[in-house]
C-alpha cells in the first residue's frame, strides 16, 4: 500500500470530527439542507448574552455531525476569549445501565481534574480540585493515587465497579450533597484553568450523553415482556428497558440541577428527549441536528442535499477523484449518498470501507468492490432490527406516506412510542426539517422483505 492510500485511509476516519485542528478535514457547513440555521452562531451567541453560568442541549442523531459542529464552537468561542473544553462522556456510559446523575457529577469532576493534569498545573492543585468531592464516596489514599505517575482518573473510575457501586448507593437523598460537592470543585478547577491561560470564561462541553440509550439485550426482552403480559400486567412490572429509559428521562428533568455548575454547559442528549419535548428545563430552546436532506418524504431525490454530501466527500482529500472515484459526478459516489441516508459520519465510513476493501488496489475503485461495502453496510443495519420492530415499522412508514400529516411519532400510540424512539435513537428512523419534518425508515430497510409481509 502506497502512502497516498494510507493518507486517504486516514482522512476517511469518521471518528474524527472536520474541522478540528491541524491534519483535520476541511469542515462543510451543512446547515442549507439539513433545516437548522446557524448553529454554531446561536450557541455562541447565547453564551455571549447570558448574564451568568448557562446551559444548553444539542440532540441529534448518531453520525449527523454533532462532535463537528461543537469542534468549530470551540474555535469561534476561543476567538472571543472563552475557554472551551471537551469532556467525553463514552467512558462513562454502559448500554445495559441507565447513567445517573451521580455519574455525571464524577465524570465532570473526573474530567477537570484530567484537564488539570494535562495543563500542568501542580499536583497539589489536582488532589484539591477532587479530594474533596471523593471524600464524599469515602474515597481514601486520593492524594497517594493522584501522585501516580500515568495515573488516569478518568478510566480508574469507567472500570471501577466499586466506585459506581458507591456513587448509585448514594441515592436520591444524599444527592444535593454530592451535587454541591460536585459544583464547588469545579469552580476550584476552572478558575486554575482560567488562570492558566488568560481567558476570561469557561465553557464545558459535555459530549456522548446522546448515547445513553439500551442496549439491544434489553430491547429483546422489552419485546418478550410484551408478548407474555398483557397491557395492565406491564405497567405494574417495569422491564429494564422501561426503567432504564425512565431514568434517562429523569436525569435531564428532574436530576436538571446537576447540570447547573458555575461554567457554561453545552451538553448533548438523544433526540427521542427532544421529540417527546422533554427538554423543556434547560436554558434556551434545545438544538436538535437531523439529517442531511437527500430526498423528500416520497423518496424523490433532492439534489442540492446530495451535492453538498458529495462535496463533503470530495473536499476531504485532493486525490480523492482520480484515486477513489473516476471524475465529479461518479454514480459509485451517489450510492453511497443515498446508502447512507444523509448521514454524514456513515458517508464517510463507506468510503473508508471501500478503500480497506480494495485488495487489489484498482483505481478508481471499481463497481464490484463499492457492491460488497454496501451489502456489508445493509446487513449490518438489518441484523440490529429485531422481527417484532417491522409491524411498529410499517407503522412509521404509514406516517411518512401520509398525506396529509400530521408526520410525528407523538401520533403514535402509548404502547408504541417508546419503542418508535428507541429507534429514533438507534438511527433505523431518521428524521428530517428542511421545509417540511417527517421521518424515514433507513435506507437499508426500504427494500427488507420484512417490511411487507
Amino acid at each position: 500500500m502506497d502512502q497516498s492510500t494510507r493518507d486517504l485511509y486516514k482522512t476517511f476516519d469518521p471518528s474524527l470530527p472536520a474541522g478540528s485542528g491541524p491534519g483535520s478535514p476541511e469542515y462543510v457547513d451543512l446547515d442549507s439542507v439539513t433545516g437548522h440555521r446557524k448553529v454554531i452562531r446561536r450557541l455562541h451567541r447565547n453564551v455571549e448574552l447570558a448574564s451568568g453560568p448557562s446551559c444548553q442541549v444539542v440532540c441529534g442523531l448518531r453520525g449527523t455531525g454533532k462532535s463537528s459542529l461543537l469542534m468549530r464552537l470551540r474555535e469561534q468561542c476561543s476567538n472571543d476569549s472563552i475557554r472551551v473544553e471537551r469532556i467525553d462522556f463514552e467512558p462513562f456510559i454502559t448500554d445495559t445501565s441507565p447513567l445517573s446523575a451521580q455519574e455525571v457529577l464524577a465524570a465532570v469532576v473526573v474530567g477537570m481534574a484530567e484537564l488539570l493534569r494535562e495543563s500542568g498545573s501542580e499536583r497539589a492543585a489536582l488532589a484539591d480540585s477532587v479530594k474533596d468531592f471523593l471524600s464524599v464516596l469515602d474515597i481514601k489514599d486520593v492524594e497517594a493515587k493522584l501522585g501516580v505517575p500515568g495515573f488516569s482518573l478518568k478510566t480508574s473510575f469507567s472500570l471501577n465497579g466499586n466506585l459506581r457501586d458507591r456513587l448509585l448507593r448514594l441515592g436520591e437523598d444524599r444527592l444535593d450533597t454530592l451535587t454541591e460537592a460536585a459544583h464547588a470543585q469545579v469552580a476550584t478547577a476552572k478558575d486554575l484553568l482560567l488562570q492558566d491561560s488568560g481567558h476570561r470564561e469557561l465553557l464545558l462541553i459535555l459530549d456522548g450523553l446522546e448515547k445513553a440509550i439500551p442496549a439491544e439485550i434489553l430491547l429483546h426482552q422489552e419485546l418478550v415482556a410484551r408478548k407474555l403480559d398483557n397491557a395492565e400486567n406491564r405497567d405494574a412490572r417495569p422491564t429494564e428497558f422501561q426503567y432504564f429509559v425512565g431514568r434517562i428521562d429523569r436525569l435531564f428533568n428532574d436530576s436538571r440541577a446537576v447540570f447547573d455548575f458555575p461554567c457554561h454547559v453545552v451538553v448533548t442528549a438523544p433526540p427521542s428527549l427532544y421529540e417527546r419535548d422533554r427538554l423543556k428545563a434547560f436554558d434556551n430552546d434545545p438544538v436538535m441536528l437531523t439529517m442531511v436532506k437527500i430526498h423528500d418524504m416520497h423518496r424523490v431525490p433532492f439534489e442540492p442535499g446530495e451535492g453538498r454530501l458529495t462535496y463533503l466527500v470530495e473536499s476531504r482529500h485532493p486525490e480523492v477523484m482520480g484515486k477513489l472515484f473516476a471524475e465529479k459526478g461518479d454514480p459509485q459516489l451517489l450510492r453511497l449518498v443515498r446508502a447512507a441516508g444523509g448521514l454524514p459520519r456513515d458517508l464517510v465510513a463507506l468510503v473508508r470501507s471501500g478503500i480497506q476493501a480494495n485488495l487489489d488496489d484498482r483505481w478508481p475503485i471499481p463497481e464490484d468492490v463499492w457492491d460488497d461495502v454496501l451489502r456489508d453496510y445493509f446487513d449490518s443495519k438489518q441484523r440490529g432490527v429485531f422481527m417484532d420492530l417491522f409491524p411498529l415499522l410499517r407503522k412509521i412508514d404509514g406516517i411518512r406516506q401520509a398525506d396529509p400529516g400530521p408526520r410525528d411519532l407523538r401520533t403514535l400510540e402509548a404502547v408504541d412510542r417508546d419503542l418508535a424512539m428507541y429507534l429514533l435513537d438507534r438511527g433505523c428512523v431518521l428524521g428530517y426539517r428542511n421545509g417540511e419534518h417527517w421521518y424515514d425508515l433507513h435506507p437499508s430497510l426500504w427494500d427488507d422483505p420484512r417490511l411487507v409481509q
